[in-house]
């Protein structure tokens, strides 16, 4: 670990976002830091030395006039601050080879940073810019993605488009960005969605009153990989999934699914003493933020294991149905997805997870056909840990670097200056 005190780590850090994000003194990048400073989540096209950052800066910034970056909160620990926050920006000037377009766009982001003294020397970053890729061209659709009318639009075409297909261009269309959703609910799903191949949504019922709504479903597939402690069949399997949303006008505010989990384990076979597909066994004391995490990841996103989710999570916890629901897509385009811890940044009861995501792009992601190539990225998840369950929940994915492995963004970053289709 360098040398650096909390109030260096601190006070870097703020007058970064301050002084380079929101006043834009691209000046004082080599002042706040150090001069082999590294970017391990560059942009597309982005050199990684530090001329290569402020390169990128200057053209984003003389894209965006008006960019600013609001952080909601911070994590210190030692030499590294995570930090989570929404960047907005209006495009008024060409950027990357695409004509300027007049829209505002808002998207989350997370940044992990370390600090050598008060200078920057490292950053890892991530965030769900559904509109910017949207924007890009880089988040296509099959259909071309439809304003909702009404809620009772928005509902339909959510369940049409991004429950069952995974359209993540659909979905920042007709989901609000601060949309929470129940976070048990939905680590049951991307549990379900990560076990079956050939997954299939059916829609039974939909019943909408002003703005609240619930959506009956089934959710079947071929069972081949293992869940809640059953190894795979091979079979078909189907699950009753009930939807309930929320909205204001026609955007969706909030979203909890809640499974039969009784049918589930017995249509799986499923019981709480069966044996463990596989053995817990990190590392720590019981109950603190890093000993939850390991076993969070290791038993519910690796080991897919539903029994799991009530001893981790605490009732009523929450997440980002956005970020959420891009976890899905993602774990359904590389069925064969692992994650690995790297880094674990404690600050009280908030905990920020440092994690590599690897598989094999088996399946269409963000409208792009399957290429066959196995690839890896970063994800960085926030939580909040109290008494040993998980409360808050933010996903994160470094999108730009796993589509420029994929060969599906440009790999210099750059369009040939007409809009993106």
């Amino acid at each position: 670990m360098s040398e650096s005190s909390r109030p260096e780590v601190v006070n870097g850090i703020r007058r970064w976002v301050q002084e380079v994000f929101n006043e834009h003194r691209v000046d004082q990048v080599q002042t706040l830091k150090v001069a082999d400073y590294v970017d391990w989540n560059p942009y597309p096209g982005q050199d990684v030395a530090l001329h290569g950052f402020k390169n990128v800066l200057e053209e984003f910034f003389a894209s965006f006039p008006d960019f600013r970056y609001d952080v909601d909160e911070e994590l210190f620990e030692g030499d590294s601050v995570v930090c989570v926050g929404k960047w907005y920006g209006t495009m008024q000037n060409d950027f990357m080879g695409l004509p300027a377009s007049g829209e505002l766009i808002t998207a989350r982001r997370t940044d992990a940073v370390r600090f050598h003294g008060d200078k920057m020397t490292e950053r890892w970053g991530v965030g769900n810019e559904l509109r910017m890729l949207r924007f890009l061209g880089v988040a296509r659709t099959d259909a071309e993605v439809e304003a909702a009318d009404s809620f009772e639009d928005a509902v339909r075409l959510y369940a049409d488009r991004v429950l069952g297909g995974f359209d993540l261009a659909a979905l920042d269309e007709l989901v609000d960005v601060d949309a929470v959703s129940d976070a048990a609910g939905s680590l049951v799903h991307l549990c379900v969605v990560g076990a079956l191949d050939d997954l299939s949504v059916t829609v039974r019922e939909t019943v909408v009153e002003g703005g609240s709504a619930r959506v009956h479903a089934t959710v079947g597939g071929r069972f081949a990989r293992a869940l809640w402690r059953t190894e795979p069949t091979g079979a078909e399997v189907a699950f009753p999934l009930t939807l309930t949303l929320e909205g204001e006008g026609a955007r969706i505010t909030s979203v909890s699914a809640d499974y039969d989990l009784a049918e589930m384990a017995r249509v799986l076979g499923a019981a709480a003493d069966a044996p463990r597909t596989q053995e817990t066994t990190p590392t720590g004391t019981p109950g603190d933020g890093r000993f939850v995490l390991r076993a969070f990841v290791q038993e519910v996103l690796n080991g897919r294991d539903v029994s799991a989710i009530a001893r981790l999570v605490a009732p009523g916890a929450t997440d980002l149905h956005q970020e959420t629901v891009t976890m899905a897509a993602f774990l359904h385009a590389f069925p064969d997805y692992r994650f690995n811890i790297e880094r674990v940044v404690t600050d009280g009861s908030r905990v920020s997870l440092l994690a590599a995501f690897a598989g094999t792009h088996r399946r269409p992601l963000l409208g792009h056909e399957a290429t066959g190539t196995g690839a890896i990225t970063r994800s960085i998840d926030v939580f909040t840990v109290e008494e040993g369950r998980l409360s808050e929940i933010i996903y994160g994915f470094d999108i730009y670097s796993l589509l420029t492995r994929l060969d599906i963004f440009p790999e210099k970053g750059r369009y040939p200056g007409t809009a993106a289709n």
